[in-house]
């Protein structure tokens, strides 16, 4: 299964939701202190929704049969 990682500008501690294509939830991990995270996903069309106090971000993805490594800017 790939693996999708990525670093979110000041996002320590920040939730990071897998949605499918059709919004539901998936899976959700939570940001180191640097903001890493790593969620495991198949090969398929995704949306990633980074949660922090007062800030939400999205970002959709596509993933393959590689992995793949991401950033979301603050």
């Amino acid at each position: 299964m790939p693996r999708l990682t990525g670093t979110i500008d000041e996002g320590a501690g920040a939730f990071v939701q897998l949605r499918d294509s059709g919004g539901d939830f998936v899976g959700e991990v939570r940001a180191d202190d640097e903001g890493h995270f790593t969620l495991y996903a198949i090969p398929g069309h995704w949306r990633l929704i980074c949660l922090t106090p007062g800030n939400r971000r999205e970002q959709d993805i596509d993933v393959g049969t590689e992995d793949v490594t991401i950033r979301l800017p603050s």
